[in-house]
């Protein structure tokens, strides 16, 4: 009984460190954002996070040497058998063909090379 009553302590334990490691990281969210804690803060982090949208699920080709770049909220893949660009919804804006031995890409902004 005692060995019971020890699991269930260190469970208890357990589960309170990590609300309390929840709460301050939630405390952090909003100060870092406000500059202040308070509840204000806490309902402008919550609302926030509801706002934020994902991209659905869209596929490319690739393989071991693709690279990425974000380009102003698009999508741009280059890999060694061709490239593609991709708009923020995931639709295919461009792809092309092509036969790089070395496939590199660097970006800023709206701007790609």
């Amino acid at each position: 009984m005692d060995e019971k009553h020890g699991i269930r302590k260190i469970v208890y334990i357990a589960v309170i460190a990590l609300v309390l490691i929840a709460l301050i990281a939630v405390a952090a969210a909003v100060i870092k954002r406000s500059g202040s804690l308070s509840l204000s803060g806490v309902k402008e982090l919550i609302s926030s996070v509801k706002k934020t949208a994902s991209a659905e699920e869209f596929f490319f080709d690739s393989d071991s040497e693709a690279v990425f770049a974000d380009i102003g909220g698009s999508f741009v893949a280059c890999y060694s058998s061709g490239v593609q660009l991709f708009d923020k919804d995931g639709r295919q804006l461009y792809s092309d063909n092509l036969m790089l031995d070395s496939p590199a890409i660097a970006s800023c902004d709206r701007y790609a090379v």
